[in-house]
């Protein structure tokens, strides 16, 4: 009896630590870039995202998170009153912000964020939001949010990092914070059956409205950041998903678009 009872705690003991080890392998950050911490930066985990802070340039290098199909289902509450993020050091005004020609644009969108309590707080924390020109904002850059949406829908989980590239020599919107020259974002689909990636890199300015025009690899948003992405899906993948983008997965063939990017001198 008492050799049984020893069998049987055994076996729960390692259906236990399976199980561990499962969920561990089910929530691989596979979103957050292998990255270096430069001066007066700073790492902060939140309970929807991560991302990389400048104290210098008071905006987020990268934010990163998963976007599930559970989190973007049925009516999107509104969001909080934007406020100070209370695990970065630098304070905000909200006259920081205030501008006729920038929207705050999120790195991370509100409605990605809109699943609890917690996650719709952060998303309106100022550490997630930069200057971002309001044709950007709300045109083409809200149908790549839009995209993001219906793909973590159709494949039932995404991983996502949008990024803000800043320079020294930027210009300051209201004397503080640095306004980007131009946002990437990267999309990662991990699923057993299909393995695909793909990166945007978009101008903060007035641009075509056609998405397809500023698609690229993962590749030229690695040259572009210094960043490496993607880095823990197996090295089996990683390299063919980082090289290539699969237009015909991505829904990126579209004559039209084709069409009127061409006209508008984009290659």
């Amino acid at each position: 009896m008492k050799s049984n009872f020893v069998v049987f705690c055994f076996v729960i003991l390692f259906w236990l630590v399976s199980q561990k080890s499962f969920a561990q392998k089910n929530t691989v950050a596979y979103e957050v870039p292998k990255y270096v911490v430069g001066k007066n930066e700073e790492v902060v985990k939140h309970t929807g995202y991560r991302f990389l802070f400048s104290n210098d340039f008071k905006v987020s290098r990268w934010v990163a998170y998963q976007l599930k199909a559970e989190h973007v289902q049925g009516k999107t509450p509104p969001r909080k009153t934007y406020r100070n993020d209370p695990k970065v050091s630098t304070v905000f005004k909200d006259s920081d912000f205030n501008s006729n020609i920038f929207d705050r644009g999120h790195q991370a969108p509100h409605k990605h964020l809109a699943y609890s309590p917690q996650t719709i707080l952060e998303s309106s924390y100022f550490t997630n939001i930069t200057p971002q020109k309001k044709e950007l904002n709300r045109g083409v850059w809200k149908t790549l949010e839009t995209k993001c949406t219906n793909w973590a829908k159709k494949h039932g989980k995404i991983y996502i990092t949008t990024g803000s590239n800043v320079k020294k020599y930027d210009r300051r919107l209201n004397k503080k914070v640095s306004i980007p020259k131009l946002y990437y974002k990267v999309i990662l689909v991990n699923n057993e059956n299909d393995k695909k990636a793909i990166g945007y890199v978009i101008p903060n300015d007035t641009i075509l409205s056609c998405l397809c025009s500023y698609a690229v690899t993962i590749d030229s948003v690695e040259a572009l950041t210094t960043l490496d992405f993607f880095h823990r899906v197996n090295d089996q993948y990683e390299e063919q998903i980082e090289s290539q983008i699969d237009e015909k997965f991505w829904g990126l063939c579209n004559s039209k678009c084709t069409k009127k990017s061409k006209k508008n001198g984009t290659k």
